[in-house]
């Protein structure tokens, strides 16, 4: 009796079935001593402790908050920083190029 309750209590279209029962279920079972399904519950329990352990990871994931995307403040900030950091390559460049003409032997 205890087999087929966990076997009901896992299955998917049973909107009212809890892996917690099942296990619960199956873990009796499988504490008695002569019993017909040992392999087959002993599975089952592996499945029903999955599920629990799966259940718990997708609640976890929920409680996390996505990341946010960054607002449009930011991002002109950013395009700013951008926009002087090449202004100021370019400077840089253009100096470069004058010193190395100066310094460049005369023919």
């Amino acid at each position: 009796m205890l087999y087929w309750r966990a076997a009901l209590e896992l299955d998917p279209t049973n909107t009212a079935g809890s892996t917690q029962a099942a296990a619960q279920s199956l873990d009796a079972y499988l504490a008695l001593d002569s019993i017909q399904h040992r392999e087959e519950a002993a599975l089952l329990r592996r499945v029903s402790g999955l599920i629990t352990s799966l259940s718990a990871d997708v609640q976890a994931s929920k409680a996390v908050p996505p990341p946010q995307p960054a607002t449009p403040a930011v991002l002109r900030e950013k395009d700013d920083e951008i926009l002087r950091l090449r202004d100021s390559l370019t400077k840089t460049s253009a100096e470069l190029e004058r010193v190395r003409k100066r310094l460049a032997p005369k023919n």
